[in-house]
């Protein structure tokens, strides 16, 4: 196994910050991208966290994730969807905390999601990532992801499990 090694869901605490937190992460990614203005990028955010994430009920698939020594390294959002033929772990958000940056943990937590995925027979890691995160993307690239699709300042990306 991956050295991420725990996992916990969050606290409704935890969840009403991070709730508010995505909208500002996401509007900020679609105005960076180019791909809207700062109204219509904070209307889109709002619009689409809300149709994914419920406001009072703290989701399933939202995860603090933990190094070996216990520490919480970050958070990871997914859900089982049903795409490409199969049901697929949809990524919609994986963060790492400032002071655990540039130390593998993304590539750790996504490794760690691929084998508890084909553990629950997932075929497939799916998720949407913005062109101009050039780190994001070469992670990915690294890791056997390939392009589906890109639009709009946004590339698809799927890996094989």
């Amino acid at each position: 196994m991956s050295e991420v090694t725990a996992s916990r869901k969050m606290t409704r605490e935890e969840y009403r910050r991070y709730r508010a937190d995505v909208v500002e992460k996401y509007r900020i990614e679609l105005v960076n991208s180019g791909f809207k203005e700062s109204d219509e990028a904070e209307a889109l955010a709002e619009a689409e966290v809300d149709r994914l994430l419920p406001k009072e009920t703290v989701c399933e698939h939202l995860h603090i994730m933990a190094n070996g020594q216990g520490e919480e390294v970050g958070f990871l959002w997914y859900e089982k969807r049903q795409m490409l033929e199969t049901e697929v772990a949809f990524i919609y958000d994986l963060f790492i905390y400032e002071s655990f940056r540039r130390a593998g943990y993304g590539r750790m937590i996504l490794t760690y999601l691929a084998e508890r995925s084909e553990l629950e027979g997932f075929r497939k890691l799916v998720l949407n990532v913005f062109s101009k995160n050039t780190a994001a993307n070469a992670l990915y690239e690294q890791l056997g992801f390939e392009v589906l699709a890109e639009s709009a300042g946004q590339k698809a990306m799927v890996k094989h499990l």
